[in-house]
């Protein structure tokens, strides 16, 4: 008879335990958690001043330099880590000399000086193909001259953005060595406070980057950690507390890899942390540029299944 009531238990144990649908914990509130990082992204790159710096004409005659070859030029467009490129853009701010201070119009045949200035500013007037007046300006308040580069590399300044005379970009900057500290705004989007510490002597930034950076659309904060390192791979950590749990974004970058009849590409991938409880994975592709067979993603998978696509 004993011997009986165990069987029964244990077959009501394993019926229960079957037969029960399991618990995956923090699904709901991850999704939303994610649902957020996807819209500040999209928010971004569909701002005014991310699509009209793009457009920055960059005919012969600019007045600002970055690594003496574009004007806003990104250093590498295979590498999605958070900031990296920000940071090389501040850090490699040039002059072509230390009297081209001015006002700037862009014209058929490049950018002409309509006037100059004495007060160390640098503004660039240009129509966009919608008839949009953009107006950038770069004011310089410390600069030195470089004898690698052998041009005046802005270490202290400002920007100013503006499309129809409507503000849509804002920031100051400050390069002391291998020190830089910025201040961001895209405006109704999101500001960000933005630090760097260079530790070896790279053609490309070798280092760490941190950076707490505000959604003005909720007025939630997030922190962003970068290991930039020397074989060019990436550590990255984006951490934020929403509904009262901790969310940790947990991505390894890797280095640049070639494929036949590919671009060049980053592959991504990590874990995605809701109160150091793995909820999801995330993974993804970053290609030098896109074609038709050659898309870039990164996507979060919970562990209910569902994919939320951050970009």
């Amino acid at each position: 008879m004993m011997r009986l009531f165990k069987f029964m238990l244990v077959a009501l144990f394993v019926f229960i335990f079957l037969g029960c649908e399991r618990v995956l914990p923090f699904q709901e509130e991850s999704e939303k958690a994610a649902i957020e990082v996807s819209d500040l992204n999209q928010a971004t790159n569909s701002s005014d001043a991310k699509v009209e710096l793009a457009s920055l004409p960059e005919p012969d005659g600019i007045p600002i330099l970055v690594s003496l070859g574009k004007s806003f030029w990104v250093l590498d467009p295979t590498d999605p880590t958070p900031f990296v490129n920000l940071v090389y853009l501040y850090s490699h701010i040039f002059l072509i000399n230390d009297y081209c201070f001015g006002e700037y119009v862009h014209t058929d045949s490049g950018w002409l000086m309509r006037s100059y200035s004495d007060t160390n500013l640098v503004r660039l007037i240009w129509v966009n193909d919608l008839k949009d007046t953009l107006n950038f300006t770069l004011y310089v308040d410390e600069y030195e001259f470089n004898q690698q580069f052998e041009r005046f590399q802005v270490k202290k300044g400002r920007i100013n953005f503006f499309k129809n005379k409507r503000s849509i970009y804002n920031s100051n900057f400050h390069l002391v060595g291998d020190s830089l500290w910025i201040n961001e705004t895209i405006v109704n989007v999101f500001q960000a406070q933005v630090s760097a510490l260079r530790i070896a002597k790279s053609p490309n930034f070798v280092g760490t980057i941190s950076a707490e950076i505000i959604n003005l659309i909720t007025e939630k904060t997030t922190s962003v950690l970068v290991n930039c390192n020397s074989d060019s791979t990436r550590t990255v950590r984006v951490s934020f507390r929403r509904f009262n749990i901790d969310f940790l974004i947990r991505a390894n970058v890797s280095k640049i890899k070639i494929a036949t009849y590919s671009p060049r590409f980053r592959e991504v991938t990590g874990d995605f942390f809701a109160n150091n409880i793995d909820v999801g994975d995330l993974n993804g592709i970053k290609y030098e540029f896109e074609d038709a067979t050659h898309k870039s993603y990164l996507v979060i998978t919970l562990r209910s299944g569902k994919r939320i696509n951050l970009w």
